[in-house]
């Protein structure tokens, strides 16, 4: 980090979030979300489903538009991500242009960015990054239980910024090389496949 590329910085997370209200929130209280406030047809609620499993058209529950003014701090959208916080820790989802909009739940982490500073693909990347992942982390007092920091400690992390299209060549290049090692995956279990069924 003391021998960064000419135009690259380094900035608080806090520093590249939209400058939007709310862009960086944790779910609300387990109270606000009871199920007997849930409906069949309403505003969806996001869970831990979604970043586990990198799905964000999953839906079980949802609320009516009077619930939902009533959470609409924790209302999120298309370009959004969404952060698990409880038992599987540290996944990350990022909202596509085709989702519905909704609110998160208390399991989830929501973060907005401002894109005229940090391109998502560029910082989905990096938040995967092992060392990324192992600052947003804090130690349970006496245990071995991790959990992810509060919102406050999180918005002082430092977080490497290249210039804007240089985060884009990089965001690209590493779509690409994930394209490439699923597709070698899946011809490795083919091969394991039709060896096993010739043997």
């Amino acid at each position: 980090m003391n021998k960064l590329p000419d135009g690259w910085e380094i900035k608080k997370l806090k520093d590249i979030l939209s400058n939007e209200k709310y862009s960086i929130k944790r779910g609300p209280f387990g109270s606000s979300l009871k199920k007997e406030f849930f409906i069949k047809e309403g505003v969806k609620v996001f869970e831990q489903y979604n970043p586990i499993n990198n799905d964000p058209h999953w839906c079980r529950y949802r609320i009516d538009k009077k619930k939902y003014e009533e959470l609409k701090a924790f209302s999120c959208r298309a370009g959004d991500f969404l952060i698990s916080c409880s038992g599987t820790l540290g996944k990350i989802l990022l909202l596509p242009d085709n989702v519905e909009e909704g609110i998160i739940n208390q399991a989830l982490l929501k973060i907005r960015l401002n894109n005229k500073l940090v391109d998502n693909y560029y910082f989905l990347n990096l938040f995967q990054y092992e060392d990324f992942q192992k600052r947003i982390y804090i130690d349970a007092v006496g245990s071995a239980i991790h959990n992810i920091a509060s919102v406050n400690i999180l918005k002082e992390m430092d977080v490497i910024i290249s210039p804007l299209d240089e985060q884009k060549r990089i965001a690209s290049a590493l779509s690409k090389i994930d394209a490439y090692l699923e597709n070698t995956i899946k011809l490795i279990e083919e091969k394991e496949r039709f060896k096993r069924g010739i043997a």
